[in-house]
């Protein structure tokens, strides 16, 4: 009866068929390269071979927008009006119900694979951002200026879909009108199935006293921001 016929690394098992194989490490693997090997380290595989290193942080794309500089809303080019009850939308105009309006911010990070961010030409107020097919989380609000006491109430509306993608922010002094409730920011969930151009814009239904354009000041660019981050 033949016995010790199997071997690892040349080492015949002992009579209970156990091996014993010292003084070998990964590196002794054909196709495993370790170099210089330190805390935290793993082992990953490069395409040809097994090799040591740190692993890969996870990284969140995202978008950035507003970061506190100033700039008279004029420059957004905007008609100088207000009309409390009229929807204005798509006709340009700053500051009544169902407008878009702008964000400020002359550099703008962008780093959401095939996402553009659209600016007013031959400025930095920017009108609208278009979103590839995907997950985000979107934090952000539009602070206006107002003439008195007074309210706005908005948030991000795709014109791709025609219809508001996030919850109602509201900002002013008052920020639950006509007993309704609303968030004082944008804290939002996005799930598209396909790419969509994102503005925001005034709520058809709730607004008052915001300032005219020429009025406004450089409020909106300091105070106004948006986060997207992609989540997948």
């Amino acid at each position: 009866m033949s016995h010790n016929i199997l071997k690892v690394d040349n080492q015949a098992p002992d009579a209970n068929g156990n091996f014993t194989v010292t003084g070998k490490t990964l590196s002794d693997l054909n196709d495993v390269t370790i170099t210089s090997a330190s805390t935290d380290h793993a082992l990953k595989y490069n395409g040809t071979a097994w090799v040591n290193g740190d692993l890969p942080a996870g990284e969140s794309s995202y978008i950035s927008i507003g970061n506190g500089e100033a700039s008279n809303y004029t420059g957004t080019g905007l008609a100088n009006e207000y009309q409390p009850g009229k929807n204005r939308s798509g006709e340009g105009y700053a500051n009544a119900v169902g407008c878009f309006t702008y964000f400020y911010d002359t550099a703008p990070l962008n780093t959401i694979s095939n996402a553009t961010i659209t600016k007013v030409s031959g400025t930095d107020w920017i009108e609208s951002i278009t979103l590839p097919a995907g997950k985000y989380f979107v934090h952000g609000q539009w602070v206006p200026s107002f003439s008195s006491t007074g309210l706005s109430i908005g948030g991000l509306y795709s014109t791709t879909s025609n219809a508001y993608v996030s919850e109602l922010a509201s900002v002013g002094d008052d920020v639950f009108p006509s007993n309704n409730s609303f968030t004082n920011i944008i804290a939002t969930y996005l799930d598209f199935s396909s790419s969509q151009v994102l503005k925001y814009k005034l709520w058809d239904t709730e607004i008052a006293t915001i300032n005219t354009v020429s009025n406004m000041g450089d409020y909106v660019s300091k105070y106004s921001n948006l986060i997207i981050v992609k989540v997948a």
